[in-house]
């Protein structure tokens, strides 16, 4: 169930994402506290709740900071990319600490980098943390010949989850540029901001 979950999430970011800020904040909130769960042994009903709570928090946290939207979902789309970061960098091991580093930069990094660039940022993330998910969930459901896209045992491995997530990443901002996706909306005029 979990890889299909993942699988799900992850090419509605990577196709999708930069649609609908709220709905992408909301999936990249679930997805991260999911990766978390997952990678900390949770049991399933667990990491479904740690989930839902994460998609539920970031979703309220946008409603209630509607002026910081991006940079809430650039840190939500970030933290899914630190989260996978951690699984690759992290291995075997459950190390706290390296999460509670690795997750929040790559979360703060996102919300920067957002807010300099909103639309042109966002199709990036959210198609980089949509292959990071999808290619998770591909690991999950398959994990004999794919075991290396959930958590790769050797630097060959690792070299294949980053080749496949480069390449899924690429195919998501080619086909939500191609669409339109995330093009400038009200929030975007009303500030006078250029893209």
């Amino acid at each position: 169930m979990s890889g299909i979950v993942l699988m799900i999430i992850g090419a509605a970011l990577c196709f999708l994402g930069a649609r609908s800020v709220r709905v992408t904040i909301a999936v990249a909130g679930f997805g991260a506290a999911w990766l978390l769960a997952d990678a900390l042994h949770a049991t399933w009903q667990l990491t479904i709740l740690v989930g839902c709570a994460g998609a539920v928090m970031a979703f309220i946290t946008t409603l209630l900071l509607a002026r910081f939207v991006f940079f809430i979902s650039g840190v939500c789309l970030g933290a899914v990319v630190g989260a996978k970061v951690f699984q690759l960098a992290n291995g075997s091991d459950h190390n706290w600490l390296l999460a509670i580093i690795v997750v929040p930069a790559a979360g703060f990094l996102g919300g920067l980098l957002i807010n300099r660039r909103r639309h042109h940022v966002l199709r990036w993330l959210t198609a980089f943390a949509g292959a990071a998910l999808a290619l998770s969930g591909l690991g999950r459901l398959w994990p004999d010949p794919l075991s290396d896209l959930w958590r790769p045992r050797a630097a060959v491995g690792g070299l294949l989850l980053g080749a496949a997530w480069i390449v899924l990443t690429v195919l998501g901002h080619r086909v939500q540029s191609a669409v339109g996706l995330g093009r400038r909306d009200a929030d975007d005029r009303s500030s006078g901001r250029k893209q």
